[in-house]
Formats: C-alpha cells, structure tokens, sequence
C-alpha cells in the first residue's frame, strides 16, 4: 500500500509493480497508466480520494528546469499541469493534497514546508520547525496551524512541535525511544503519540500518550508492550482509535479521549 486517504481510498502495487486504485464504491480498478515522460512515477492521493498528483520537473538545456504538477481525475482521467513559482534549483517534494482545486503541500530540502494554490502560488509558509530533523517525514497542517514530529531522525533526541491557535509548545522523547505514529484532535486541542523502543538492547515499554496543546501537559498514558510499534488516529475530538497485535491476531480498539485540563 502506497498511500491511504480517508473515506477508505487508497493506491497500492501488484507484486509486478502496477499501481492500482481502490475505492469503497468500486473497487479494486485497472492499472494507473504511467504517463510516458515519467521514468520514476510516485503519485499521491488526494485527501478527498478524488485524484492522483505527481510532482515534475521541467527539462531545460544549460540548467534545472521549472518545477510543475500533474494532477490526475481519477473518475475520468483528464490531466491538468500547475507550473510553480519556484526556484528551479531548490529540490521539492510533494507530501499532500487536499482536493482538486488545491492546496497542494510540498517539502524543500532539507526543512521547509510550503503550501501552493491551483495557480501554484504559494499561499502558506514556508515553515520551518525548529529542532525537526526534517519535517517532510511528520507535518499536519490545521486551522490556524500546524503540527511537526521527527518520524525519522538520524540522531539526537526525537520531538513533536506545534503552533495552534490553543497554543505553541514542543515535547522531547526520552533518548532511545522513536515516534511510530501520531495523531491531532480535530479541534486542534489534543496530540497523541505513540513511542517505542529504537535500539535492539534493553527492555523500553512502549507507550501511547496523549498531552493537550495549550501548555504540552500529559493527560494520558498507556504502556503497550515492546518494540510494539502502534499506529494510531482520532475520529474527529472525542475519540481515538489504536491498533494493536495479539499472538496472530491484529485488532483496532477505540477510545473516548479525556478532555483537556482547564
């Protein structure tokens, strides 16, 4: 599975490497075809399940060319290009999408995200998380905000940092412990995570916490057993749902949140 959209929307591979589309209403389709200018094609779905967008880079001869998108309907298979007001020599990657008419989320090398519109202006950013190793691996834009995680940190501590309308803050992860998954109330109030151990010696607990964003104080904590390695996600402000493995069994349990302290 490459990529996973709400509403149950997703793009996976055949063992042969084909892209496919699936969707609740139907189905696994036929193969994505891959456009014939793109050796290297890694698309990603839009949050609405609705198109496929590809980030390109234009060629020019003597130099780096302009940086464009590609976007796909999926339902009809009509493209679209967005050339983007971008230096041509920084490097981007594209982490998001929100519909079809935009906005479009991308990452700069090496720490720095921006958002552009359908005329591929920027209109957000560009954000720079402090003490983010790079935040293309853990970035959640919000109302009002944002919320940065090191998903993947070569070394030092890891940190969850956030600037919401409830509050900015920031929270370090005990050295030898990685962040595996997180997740943001919808109303911005409440961070979860869940931690385990990133080292092969010892015996670290892993744990699901929960702390509120007004002041980054704990509300809730649930140890989970070693190397664990939970994956998590709200629906919507009042609960949370947990993944959770057991001998050769694989559950999700669901949890009513506590409230944020006054």
């Amino acid at each position: 599975i490459d990529v996973v959209a709400p509403g149950g929307h997703l793009l996976h591979r055949s063992d042969s490497g084909e892209l496919h589309y699936f969707s609740p209403e139907i189905g696994t389709a036929a193969p994505l075809s891959v456009p014939q200018d793109a050796p290297y094609w890694n698309p990603i779905l839009s949050d609405d399940g609705s198109i496929l967008v590809w980030l390109e880079r234009e060629r020019s001869q003597g130099g780096p060319g302009a940086h464009r998108l590609r976007i796909r309907e999926i339902a009809t298979g009509q493209e679209q290009t967005i050339e983007l007001d971008l230096p041509a020599r920084d490097q981007f990657e594209l982490i998001g999408a929100r519909s079809r008419g935009g906005p479009f989320t991308l990452a700069k090398f090496r720490n720095a995200i921006l958002r552009v519109d359908l005329q591929g202006e920027v209109v957000r950013g560009p954000i720079s998380p402090d003490e983010i190793y790079d935040a293309r691996w853990g970035f959640l834009w919000l109302d009002g905000g944002w919320v940065a995680w090191d998903s993947y940190r070569e070394e030092g501590r890891s940190r969850i940092v956030w600037d919401l309308p409830d509050g900015r803050g920031e929270v370090t992860i005990p050295r030898g412990r990685g962040i595996d998954s997180l997740g943001v109330a919808e109303d911005g109030s409440v961070i979860a995570a869940s931690i385990s151990s990133n080292v092969t010696i010892g015996r670290v607990q892993s744990a699901v916490i929960l702390f509120q964003t007004k002041d980054g104080v704990e509300i809730y904590r649930r140890y989970q057993p070693v190397f664990a390695r939970t994956n998590l996600a709200f629906l919507g402000e009042q609960h949370l749902a947990v993944s959770r493995f057991e001998g050769q069994q694989s559950f999700v349990d669901v949890f009513r949140i506590p409230r944020p302290r006054e």
